[in-house]
């Protein structure tokens, strides 16, 4: 039919057919918040229904299979630096300082690939780079299980975490452009959540899988339990590619890109494939249809400069870098340039604490185990050195309920983001972290007590992350967030990297040196959360004000008079 003609044919005349305006000048401040509120209008008229919980379900176990490969090599090392069998290894054969760059090469992976996956997004779609990096991270993630020595193990590593880097920012992009603000800051909570999902996953496994003893030969490689847990973990990458690729595309970006004639068939598709668990979609005929359908025929076929560019020519290469230097020198304009920088600082110090200590967490239990019942004090450099003599399905058991313990983090997050708001949860978190820190040197080394410390700190953790994935979407316009979502996740590889590194190297010098550089990190990351202004006056920052308000004017004006002082005055 003509009109499925002119949805198929990504041209100028086509929208213009619709009403839809080619003006090519970048649009305001303001009226970029006018197209903001119109397309939040134009969610909230879609409703929420079964087409959104399918999505959040899809969208989380993207989320998840990204959580599984970060934390996976985390259960492997352990068996790797088992120095005692060599069968156990299946001939990977790394060194102590190899091990904890195994641990970090994922990061870097992910830093390259969260700033090429983020721009990329922006540019050309949120679906298609999504499942493009869900496909990346699941086949390098494969292919390492069949590494056949430790130089081949590092790059598919590598690869994966170029995969894991595209699709972490992009998913909470594509996620949050399908819900309008009435839902999207408790719904990116519940996509956050899977994340916890992906560790759980990631944990149970390694604790059946890991410690069984049987292996055989494939070809030349021996395939042992360590490789079978690789190969596991790449389901959830596959599983989440496939379902996505019969999803629609955003209609956040395609509204920012000015595709009308898309915008509306993605939203009729919502609509007409669910079941409607609240407003539905207001008939043609109404005074409401009528806004709807003003507003999809105002779509600009020109949003901005980044759009102006793409269609010059959507082939040229030079082009596209023009495009994404453009959206990231925008990041750091006036505008973006504060919410830019404390992402960063927040970011980098989340990333630096979180995964310089989860990531070493899997070595210390077996260190703990492994002298036990020793009555000599071992410096905390012999960690890697236990050779077998440790209960591995102890060591397993106990990182699984570090990850458990992010539940209630999550639980306690949803419960509190209303009344406390994003800002002000995310630094009580990052603050409490810290404090758990400090507290996992000053206690016996027995394991109750250091699971429980890492139970508290992987908990306030968790929240942490949850308040970030609310923030950013919040203080970035959808023409920049994939963009800034992917350059802050690249940023928070960096801080890993360098938390993992620097962590395995100090830890041998002093074992409160490092703690104390994670809890000072941890507490300038949570103070400097309180620089972004706040979006909305929420019940805890009246009520701040409020106190605020009492102290200042009893400083400027003294205590109130008593009722006699005030008759004698």
């Amino acid at each position: 039919m003509e009109g499925e003609k002119s949805y198929l044919e990504d041209s100028t005349g086509s929208e213009e057919a619709c009403g839809v305006r080619t003006t090519r000048e970048p649009l305001s401040v303001e009226s970029r918040k006018n197209r903001g509120r119109q397309l939040d209008y134009l969610l909230e008229r879609t409703g929420f229904g079964t087409y959104h919980v399918f999505l959040l379900v899809v969208c989380g176990v993207a989320l998840a299979s990204d959580s599984v490969e970060v934390s996976s090599v985390s259960f492997v090392t352990p068996v790797l630096d088992n120095n005692n069998n060599d069968t156990d290894r299946g001939g990977v054969h790394p060194t102590k300082f190899q091990s904890g760059a195994l641990d970090s090469i994922i990061f870097l992976g992910m830093m390259f690939g969260g700033y090429f996956w983020g721009s990329l997004a922006d540019i050309v779609g949120r679906r298609s780079c999504l499942v493009s990096s869900l496909i990346i991270n699941g086949l390098f993630g494969l292919a390492s299980s069949l590494s056949p020595n430790f130089a081949w193990f590092m790059v598919f590593r590598f690869g994966s975490g170029f995969g894991v880097g595209g699709s972490v920012p992009i998913v909470f992009s594509y996620f949050s452009e399908f819900f309008s603000s009435k839902y999207r800051n408790t719904l990116i909570i519940g996509l956050a959540s899977f994340w916890t999902v992906g560790r759980l996953y990631a944990s149970f496994v390694a604790w059946i899988v890991i410690p069984q003893t049987f292996s055989f030969h494939l070809g030349h490689m021996l395939v042992t339990s360590w490789r079978i847990f690789l190969a596991l973990c790449t389901l959830p990458s596959f599983l989440s590619a496939l379902a996505i690729v019969f999803m629609v595309e955003s209609p956040g970006f395609l509204f920012y890109k000015g595709k009308a004639l898309k915008v509306r068939k993605v939203l009729n598709r919502v609509s007409s494939c669910q079941i409607r668990f609240t407003t539905h979609r207001p008939r043609s005929e109404s005074t409401d249809g009528r806004e709807y359908d003003e507003i999809i025929s105002s779509i600009s076929a020109a949003d901005n400069s980044i759009n102006n560019a793409l269609s010059v020519n959507r082939r040229d290469i030079g082009q596209k870098i023009k495009v994404v230097w453009s959206a990231t020198v925008e990041l750091f304009k006036r505008s973006y340039v504060r919410p830019t920088v404390v992402m960063i600082i927040v970011n980098f110090t989340l990333s630096f604490g979180y995964y310089g200590l989860v990531l070493w967490f899997p070595e210390y239990f077996k260190y703990i185990e492994c002298h036990k019942n020793d009555n000599h004090n071992h410096s905390i450099a012999d960690v890697t050195d236990c050779g077998s003599n440790s209960d591995d399905n102890k060591i397993y058991l106990d990182n699984l309920y570090v990850s458990l313990a992010t539940i209630p983090g999550i639980v306690f997050g949803l419960l509190s983001i209303k009344f406390l708001g994003s800002k002000v949860l995310l630094a009580i978190s990052m603050v409490v972290s810290a404090l758990s820190t400090f507290a996992i040197w000053g206690v016996p080394k027995e394991v109750d007590y250091i699971l429980l410390l890492s139970c508290i700190f992987t908990g306030f953790s968790t929240i942490g992350w949850i308040a970030l994935d609310v923030i950013i979407p919040e203080l970035f316009p959808v023409h920049l967030r994939s963009t800034a979502f992917g350059m802050l996740s690249a940023i928070g590889r960096i801080g890993s990297i360098i938390g993992i590194l620097l962590f395995g190297r100090l830890i041998t010098v002093s074992p409160y040196l490092p703690v104390l550089i994670v809890a000072a990190l941890l507490i300038f990351g949570g103070l400097a959360v309180f620089i972004i202004p706040e979006k909305r006056k929420l019940p805890v920052s009246r009520l701040c004000h409020c106190i605020l308000t009492v102290i200042r004017n009893y400083c400027k004006r003294g205590p109130p008079l008593s009722s006699y002082e005030r008759l004698n005055d």
